[in-house]
């Protein structure tokens, strides 16, 4: 019955390290750190990450005391990456979104909400095409902005793998 016991023991050791690689997995790959395997496509969601990490915050108080050294060796040092990196990448997205949005950043109804009459000299640049009026939507976004839609969207594809 001993080496059932130690069996089990086993067992539980390798699911338990497993889980643990598991929600790691899930954290990094919510900060853009990997790919999505789904979609291909590396996402940054801080709420998801936050979760999956407060998921093995939660492990690590409830099996305070019960753990084998291996077991809280691996889930403690997991913790410590995944919070490290949660920090790196909010800090990220801070500077990146600059308190706005990504998807609001280079909308054309962001930039027809805001007032067109007093134009900075800034935006009035030759090359570009007219802006429609507050009341009138585009047919389609200028080139220029086209490829503002696309790279304010890739700056949040890196992989670090």
């Amino acid at each position: 019955m001993n080496e059932k016991t130690d069996s089990d023991k086993q067992k539980h050791q390798t699911l338990f390290m497993h889980l643990v690689m598991m929600m790691s997995s899930s954290a990094l790959q919510h900060m853009g750190k990997t790919v999505n395997p789904m979609t291909g496509k590396t996402d940054i969601d801080l709420d998801g990450a936050a979760f999956a990490i407060d998921m093995l915050e939660m492990i690590e108080a409830r099996t305070e005391g019960n753990l084998e050294r291996d077991e809280e060796r691996l889930l403690k040092s997991q913790l410590a990456n995944l919070r490290l990196n949660f920090v790196e990448t909010s800090e990220t997205v801070k500077k990146t979104d600059s308190g706005k949005p990504a998807d609001e950043e280079a909308s054309p109804q962001a930039e027809a909400s805001t007032d067109s009459k007093t134009e900075t000299p800034a935006q009035q640049t030759p090359d570009k095409e007219p802006k429609p009026a507050a009341d009138e939507k585009p047919s389609s976004p200028p080139a220029d902005q086209a490829n503002a839609d696309e790279s304010s969207s890739a700056r949040f594809h890196k992989s670090y793998g």
